[in-house]
């Protein structure tokens, strides 16, 4: 749309409501993927024998999970699902 308003010499309207939607949407899908993956992995590993673990790379996946969960941007922290996950896993 920016384009066909150069034409009229007229900047387009920024929408900060949108703008806050668009970042909340994104927070939202990283936590939520991060969460995903945690329970796939869980999936996976609860299914598996005792002898068939392999601890380090639990470990391994557990710490890399952790990091991704302290990493996410200070506006996710606010929200019960990063909550949940800091308290159970982190």
């Amino acid at each position: 749309m920016k384009p066909g308003l150069d034409i009229f010499e007229y900047d387009a309207l920024q929408y900060t409501d949108l703008l806050i939607v668009e970042r909340e949407n994104l927070l939202l899908t990283e936590i939520w993927e991060l969460k995903e993956d945690w329970d796939n992995n869980w999936g996976s590993w609860k299914d598996l024998s005792f002898y068939d673990l392999h601890i380090e790379d639990m470990d391994e996946v557990a710490v890399e999970f952790t990091q991704r969960l302290l990493n996410l941007n200070k506006d996710a922290r606010q929200w019960p699902i990063y909550e949940f996950l800091k308290n159970k896993f982190a």
